[in-house]
């Protein structure tokens, strides 16, 4: 909600500001709205890092979403990123 606030605020967030939108979509199991975000950030221009992908990694895992979580991990290391432990669990 708070995202959409400043979106029509005419407010561009950063991807910390996504990093902590995707975390507390994860928190909260809703995997659609965190990969939604993940997209969102890409799609902005933002640097989408490592505290960006885990969260949206993990809720899909945790989910049962492990299609999208490999995918996820896979567009990390397209991306040159490290892929961490946690989100490697996460994923299985």
């Amino acid at each position: 909600q708070l995202l959409k606030e400043l979106l029509a605020a005419g407010l561009q967030p950063d991807a910390k500001t996504y990093s902590a939108a995707i975390s507390a979509c994860a928190r909260s199991g809703d995997w659609k709205a965190a990969v939604q975000l993940l997209e969102d950030c890409i799609a902005s221009g933002q640097p989408a890092d490592v505290y960006v992908y885990s969260p949206a990694v993990a809720v899909c895992g945790h989910q049962g979403q492990w299609e999208k979580a490999l995918e996820l991990l896979h567009e990390m290391r397209e991306a040159g990123l490290p892929t961490t432990v946690y989100a490697h669990g996460a994923a299985m």
